[in-house]
């Protein structure tokens, strides 16, 4: 239980790193971990007129691989699902989106390093 909750303590200090990371960048969160019958989508964002929906791996060492390489594409048609969600609960399925994903590597806040993949997929 104790090695679950390190994770999830790591993947939500992980997430408020990408948050505070992205919106240095000029981007605007709207919402977190969004969730609805599909899934979750951690981070929903503005960049301008955009809409972007960011997944966040975080990773405390690469023995597992890279954070972004944890984005396959079953994880993939999972956020666009979700997004689908997110569009028809807002009712914004004209507006341009796109699927970013931040990777966080590092075990503590202090040490993490962010690598920002905008519009890393497409469906």
């Amino acid at each position: 239980m104790e090695k679950r909750d390190h994770r999830q303590s790591l993947a939500l200090a992980g997430e408020e790193a990408a948050a505070t990371y992205l919106q240095n960048l000029g981007l605007q969160v709207i919402t977190r971990r969004y969730r609805c019958k599909a899934g979750e989508i951690d981070l929903i964002l503005f960049d301008g007129p955009i809409l972007v929906f960011a997944e966040v791996k975080t990773r405390s060492a690469t023995g597992l691989g890279r954070p972004w390489e944890a984005v396959d594409r079953r994880k993939m048609r999972k956020i666009a699902c979700v997004a689908r969600w997110y569009l028809a609960d807002t009712g914004q399925h004209r507006r341009t989106c796109r699927f970013d994903v931040v990777a966080v590597l590092g075990s503590t806040p202090e040490n993490f390093r962010i690598r920002h993949f905008p519009d890393a997929f497409r469906l």
